[in-house]
């Protein structure tokens, strides 16, 4: 029998059929060595993925495309599921969590090491989710599609052939508070992890360079995308799903505006209260973590009111020494205020 695509493996349960029976990423490693990579590959794309992540493709005259961005943890899920709701009927949804899961090592790794199993494959995952875009444009579908870019380029060799082929491509970016870089979003993959492991599952929580490797590039390509030709309409959002502005095509460069005012804006109190309560469950949640979450924290002190902020140490002032007085006393001279003060 073929693996189903979201069925974790076990060691009495491992994958089989064309995928053979493996646990391990040298297991993967050593079968496509064998010269049947193309095959394993075909066979995961045409019997896992088609089935099931493409099965509702909707051919339409003038179709779309639009794209939920924002770094790990900045609600990418939360904010397509909204989007999502208000497209046709038969849009296609394509994140990388499906196309991973289709991996037959993930769940493997995902026990293994949560820190890093999906860059572990992203070679594959990311060759599957490339074909499934050519395979709904071919289809002339609606589609939306979430991703959190390492790169302009990688951006761009999503984007720009949905818009070759005819597409309006429209963006969704999700603008995330940041000191130093993105700590709320940081603090939300710990929750994600601390959830999955809750109810006994196994989840992922991005490393601090694999998070900072996706948030960085977030500005440049909505600055590039504010003036490129072929990106129709930009909508920065907040985490929460409050609109902050919308940018259409050939207006001026606000967008990228809007994302570093929200990156930079303090917390109010609530926010802050909010943030720090998780910080605090987090800790207990995840002891081995705690120096980690504790580093994360530190990044939005700055923004967090006053009385929220650990409490500083004056610097030192100029020290003042009260000038000599003479002192008229019978029989001597009256001594210097520095000999009175030792």
């Amino acid at each position: 029998m073929p693996p189903t695509p979201y069925a974790e493996p076990s060691p009495s349960n491992t994958a089989s059929g064309p995928c053979g029976n493996r646990g391990s990423t040298a297991g993967f490693a050593a079968f496509f060595a064998a010269g049947r990579r193309d095959d394993e590959h075909r066979w995961i794309f045409d019997e896992l993925i088609t089935p099931t992540v493409l099965a509702g493709v909707t051919p339409r005259d003038e179709p779309r495309a639009l794209y939920v961005l924002g770094q790990p943890g900045a609600g990418k899920l939360r904010t397509a599921r909204m989007v999502r709701r208000a497209m046709r009927t038969g849009t296609t949804r394509l994140v990388g969590d499906d196309f991973k899961a289709s991996h037959p090592d993930y769940f493997q790794l995902l026990r293994d090491d949560p820190r890093r199993a999906g860059a572990a494959i992203r070679t594959d995952y990311r060759a599957w989710f490339s074909r499934a875009e050519a395979y709904v444009r071919r289809r002339r579908g609606d589609v939306l599609i979430e991703a959190a870019p390492g790169s302009m380029e990688e951006f761009l060799d999503s984007a720009l052939p949905f818009a070759t082929d005819g597409y309006p491509v429209e963006l969704v970016v999700l603008a995330v508070r940041a000191a130093v870089r993105a700590a709320d979003s940081r603090l939300a993959t710990a929750l994600r992890y601390a959830r999955a492991l809750e109810i006994g599952g196994t989840g992922r929580f991005t490393t601090r360079s694999g998070h900072d490797t996706c948030y960085r590039p977030l500005a440049d390509i909505v600055t590039a995308a504010e003036r490129h030709p072929q990106i129709t309409a930009i909508t920065v959002l907040r985490r929460d799903g409050q609109a902050l502005l919308r940018h259409e095509a050939d207006g001026s460069g606000r967008a990228s505006w809007a994302l570093a005012a929200e990156r930079l804006r303090p917390y109010t109190e609530q926010e802050a209260t909010m943030f720090l309560q998780l910080h605090h469950a987090l800790r207990r949640a995840l002891p081995r973590h705690r120096a980690e979450l504790d580093d994360i924290a530190a990044l939005d002190r700055p923004l967090m009111p006053p009385h929220l902020q650990p409490a500083r140490i004056d610097r030192p002032g100029q020290p003042f020494w009260p000038r000599p007085v003479r002192r008229q006393t019978s029989g001597y001279d009256s001594l210097s205020s520095f000999s009175r003060a030792a």
